[in-house]
């Protein structure tokens, strides 16, 4: 499982997200600038910042956050086991 972060470094709500990531201890495997991975930001279907991507091993998305949401939210995501 891979978990990746599409962020802009002028974006408020992606520190905002990154903060409760860091106090909480959620690491993502990659994080990708939505200015220098138009590839990618394409390829997912990126339409709103921040993403948060879960992958299975063979690249297959198994969930998605897009924008802020309730920390529960972000919780469930990332001790999700799928």
């Amino acid at each position: 499982m891979k978990i990746i972060k599409f962020s802009s470094v002028g974006c408020g709500q992606c520190r905002q997200l990154q903060g409760f990531l860091d106090k909480n201890g959620y690491e993502v495997d990659k994080e990708l600038d939505i200015n220098k991975s138009i590839d990618k930001v394409e390829e997912y279907k990126i339409t709103g910042l921040p993403t948060l991507l879960k992958l299975d091993d063979k690249g297959n998305e198994i969930d998605r956050i897009v924008g802020l949401c309730p920390p529960s939210r972000i919780k469930e995501f990332f001790n999700k086991d799928d």
